[in-house]
């Protein structure tokens, strides 16, 4: 769909640009006309003829329609400038605690008039406790895990990820996380868009690049595992995040089919 189309093209660059709350407004905007236009017309090609009253389509909020717009606005926006900030903290934990300051902010901004009231508060909860009041890896993992619902599903994969950009996470924890993210997102999100080329594919291999240099000690058979490393980030970007897991698996554990869902 058209709107759907630019609202893919535009955002992640936005997020690029370092303009979270932009993005957060354009994913809103686009994603409330998406789901308005769906109710107001089910035959997409007269959409051009009709005049699309967003309030009027999808009602007083709080409802299931608003609450839709809002959770394909997560996906759009939220989790991938999330991403993005964790690419960010792995090299500068300064900035990403600035910018993650304000994206906070602007989500209980949002919160102020959503549908969905608690997907905007938790959303700003995991990013306060993941960038601006660090906390134990663990209370983000068993916060994304009080996240088990479908419609939750974007807020678990918050603080999973979050988990893994704490100082005392575990390098098993974190492959665990991220065997856990890949294979959903690279659902989620198709492995073409911009959104996962140039936001969550980054997040994953910087990610593990930075770790093997900082703690290659952890690692049996580095040299292989350099090598695995190497060979994974040569791979096609549909099967790169997996690669690298695999190679990552290895040095760990000697057994990379201990990532079964890849």
């Amino acid at each position: 769909m058209i709107l759907v189309a630019v609202g893919q093209g535009v955002i992640p660059l936005l997020i690029l640009q370092g303009r979270y709350e932009k993005a957060l407004d354009v994913a809103l905007e686009t994603c409330a006309a998406t789901v308005a236009s769906m109710r107001m017309h089910e035959n997409l090609r007269d959409l051009a003829s009709m005049e699309l009253d967003i309030e009027a389509a999808l009602g007083s909020k709080p409802n299931e329609a608003w609450n839709q717009a809002e959770r394909e606005a997560a996906y759009m926006g939220l989790l991938p400038l999330v991403f993005h900030l964790g690419t960010i903290a792995l090299t500068d934990p300064d900035r990403a605690r600035t910018l993650g300051q304000n994206v906070s902010a602007h989500c209980r901004k949002i919160t102020d008039s959503a549908s969905s009231q608690q997907l905007w508060t938790s959303a700003a909860d995991i990013i306060d406790r993941t960038f601006v009041h660090p906390v134990p890896s663990r209370e983000l993992n068993a916060l994304g895990n009080t996240f088990g619902q479908v419609q939750d599903l974007c807020l678990q994969a918050m603080g999973y990820l979050g988990s893994t950009l704490q100082r005392d996470c575990r390098l098993s924890d974190a492959l665990n996380a991220h065997g856990t993210i890949v294979p959903w997102a690279s659902r989620k999100y198709p492995t073409t868009s911009k959104t996962y080329r140039l936001i969550v594919l980054p997040f994953f291999t910087t990610y593990w690049e930075a770790a093997f240099g900082r703690k290659r000690v952890l690692f049996g058979a580095p040299g292989l595992v350099k090598e695995a490393l190497t060979q994974a980030l040569t791979e096609p970007e549909g099967q790169r995040a997996q690669a690298v897991l695999k190679a990552v698996a290895f040095g760990l554990s000697g057994d990379a089919s201990i990532l079964r869902n890849l």
